[in-house]
């Protein structure tokens, strides 16, 4: 997991704890008081890395440059020979 995903996932989660276990809405929503700014996707820099707030999720768009909106099934897919990565910030499965 990159360092990207675990400080998102660690502002997410003391953001919960202070806001009576609610999660953001959105990443903007951690700026500035857990993170200095939403961080960028580490394979399309004209893109943040993106978070479903209903399903508490953050991916990335992986090295296909291509995004599902939200990723399913398991925390990295294959596809066409590349990787896409998601997690959780709750510290549940995806599935």
């Amino acid at each position: 997991m990159s360092k990207r995903f675990a400080r998102i996932i660690v502002a997410s989660q003391l953001y919960a704890r202070r806001h009576g276990g609610q999660y953001p809405a959105s990443l903007d929503m951690l700026v500035p008081e857990f993170i200095d700014a939403v961080p960028e996707d580490p394979f399309d820099s004209k893109h943040e890395i993106k978070y479903d707030c209903a399903d508490k999720m953050i991916w990335s768009v992986g090295e296909d440059c291509e995004y599902e909106t939200p990723p399913s099934g398991r925390s990295r897919r294959c596809m066409r020979g590349f990787q896409r990565w998601a997690r959780k910030i709750d510290g549940k499965p995806l599935m």
